[in-house]
């Protein structure tokens, strides 16, 4: 469920952001490596901003310890403003799933790793480091 949430909510324009470029570049990313992403869907009546609001809420109370668990050396707000920018790439249509907290550290973990790509590459390192990602 997990996967499947992460997959649905990627938009050509997240896969623009993840690789450093401008979320107009969206055009480039609808096709990558024989998958489709499509562009950003954004639902009418302010639900879109509802979903991304529960979602930030969760990644804002699972960062803390991921980033502790990593020991990343950059602020926690730093990274939660890359994980609020990433979040308005994507197509945030359906409700929230109820993970538990392990699981929403593996989401952070994930989109941690995606930001590691173009937009916060010092923690890239500490990302790949096996004994310390192992603690996630």
């Amino acid at each position: 469920m997990m996967w499947d949430s992460l997959f649905s909510w990627a938009s050509s324009s997240s896969l623009a952001y993840i690789y450093g470029k401008d979320k107009s570049a969206h055009e480039e990313f609808l096709f990558v490596n024989g998958k489709e992403y499509p562009r950003r869907i954004i639902l009418v009546d302010g639900l879109s901003s509802e979903i991304k609001e529960t979602i930030a809420g969760c990644l804002a109370r699972a960062l803390p310890r991921v980033a502790t668990d990593l020991r990343l050396p950059i602020p926690i707000s730093e990274l939660g403003k890359g994980l609020e920018s990433l979040l308005e790439t994507m197509s945030l249509t359906r409700a929230v799933p109820s993970f538990r907290v392990e699981q929403w550290q593996v989401i952070v973990f994930v989109l941690l790793d995606a930001l590691s790509v173009c937009r916060i590459p010092r923690i890239a390192p500490y990302i790949f480091n096996k004994n310390k990602a192992s603690r996630i």
